[in-house]
């Protein structure tokens, strides 16, 4: 099994200015993001996202916000 692990901020989604995604309207994929994804899913790799998100230890973003922009 082949399997890749992307960082989500900086990698497949832009940074907001203010470094912290905690608005859905904030999301802003790469321009190439989802077709390397699709080269990396037709090429046998399991793609899984990671991310650490400092907004939620901020109490900028409830977890709940944040399960919602993941999905």
């Amino acid at each position: 099994m082949k399997i890749v692990l992307l960082d989500r901020d900086g990698t497949i989604i832009q940074d907001p200015p203010d470094e912290r995604l905690d608005r859905e309207e904030k999301i802003e994929l790469f321009a190439d993001s989802i077709s390397a994804l699709k080269k990396l899913a037709e090429n046998g790799f399991s793609v899984i996202l990671v991310t650490n998100q400092a907004g939620i230890s901020e109490g900028r973003i409830m977890r709940e916000d944040f399960a919602r922009i993941n999905n």
